[in-house]
């Protein structure tokens, strides 16, 4: 698609253009492959070809595991059970938020 407006984040912090690419992976290939493959900083500009902005439609495929799968990274001999991953995932974004949250009783 040429209007497509994918776009990444080089090395040198510049957007540019990039084409799709077949099998690209996303954050959770990061962590369950050690960080040996990651999920490239992305962007799409809604533009047509004259540079003015069109509509756009976009449609995320997620697939997860069930909430009692052992998950484990390549070269961990423990996993951790996937709720328990979700949850802390949950946590830590919270808490990286400066919001005032009220434990509760």
């Amino acid at each position: 698609d040429p209007n497509s407006g994918l776009e990444v984040l080089n090395s040198d912090g510049e957007w540019i253009a990039a084409p799709y690419i077949p099998g690209s992976v996303g954050d959770s290939m990061a962590e369950v492959s050690s960080g040996r493959w990651v999920a490239t900083m992305h962007i799409v500009r809604a533009t047509n070809s004259r540079g003015e902005r069109k509509g756009r439609y976009s449609v995320p495929v997620f697939f997860e595991p069930g909430m009692d799968c052992v998950i484990k990274a390549v070269g961990q001999e423990n996993g951790v059970v996937y709720s328990e991953h979700v949850l802390e995932k949950m946590k830590g974004w919270v808490e990286s938020q400066d919001v005032d949250v009220e434990k509760g009783a």
